[in-house]
């Protein structure tokens, strides 16, 4: 990733530090030829760079002012690695734009009980208190670690996979996408006038409509067993508690057909 300098002050190399730090990307200090928008574009269209980022000049200032300031990024959008470079240069200039923030908020705070010497004592402050913010950022206080979670039982251990999560939703979504269906079969019946002629018949309203949901209810339950089947061939463990996956099913599918009707 290249990076033009128009500013070259302390933030400006405290971004090109963050924007090292990344793991993502090597940021590299265009001059010269290099430097001009014309030629960098050039460069990020032949892919010889991810992209380009070019510092204006004041940007130290309007930072440490409280002001937003926007970085002009020269990056093609349509490459993984323009995107990538796109991410981590919003994710430095955020960093650098709350370190600054952070910086003139204590000096404001350390000002109001005890005032700076001169200008320069206040510079001082300012710079140490960004240097420290943006250490922080590099050693958070907090972080998150992901790990696989597993079950135990009976001195068994299983290892919970995406499936586990997905498998039971994706019964979900057939069985309610089979309410469409069901929904419109009376409205169908009635319009072709066979509900009237089912109701000439010995069959009651009460028996037509059991008919209809049991028939539903029946093919929801097909599917779910389709379904757990296929889970257990990717590694879902529903043979654990036949009884109980048994019973949900039973209660998705008797709830999704009587929604249905």
């Amino acid at each position: 990733m290249g990076l033009v300098d128009q500013e070259s002050d302390r933030l400006s190399a405290s971004l090109l530090s963050l924007l090292d730090a990344s793991g993502a990307i090597r940021p590299v200090a265009l001059e010269g030829q290099d430097a001009d928008p014309t030629s960098a574009e050039k460069q990020v269209q032949d892919e010889d760079l991810a992209a380009v980022v070019i510092v204006p000049a004041g940007y130290g200032d309007m930072l440490m002012a409280g002001q937003a300031v926007r970085l002009a990024v020269i990056v093609d959008e349509a490459t993984s690695a323009g995107l990538t470079a796109q991410g981590e240069i919003q994710a430095a200039a955020l960093r650098l734009a709350g370190a600054a923030e952070a910086a003139r908020l204590s000096a404001q705070a350390f000002e109001a009980l005890t005032p700076f010497a001169d200008e320069a004592t206040r510079q001082q402050f300012l710079a140490e208190a960004i240097d420290r913010a943006i250490q922080a950022w590099q050693q958070p206080p907090l972080t998150v670690t992901v790990s696989e979670a597993t079950v135990e039982k009976e001195g068994e251990t299983i290892m919970q996979s995406g499936f586990s999560h997905t498998s039971p939703s994706m019964m979900v979504q057939f069985a309610i996408a089979g309410l469409i269906g069901a929904a419109s079969i009376l409205v169908l019946e009635r319009k072709s006038r066979t509900l009237r002629r089912l109701l000439t018949t010995a069959i009651s309203p009460t028996e037509i409509i059991l008919g209809h949901y049991l028939a539903m209810f029946v093919m929801i339950m097909v599917q779910f067993v389709i379904l757990v089947a296929f889970g257990e061939l990717l590694g879902v463990p529903y043979h654990r508690e036949p009884l109980a996956i048994l019973l949900v099913m039973a209660a998705t599918a008797a709830w999704t057909a009587a929604l249905g009707y």
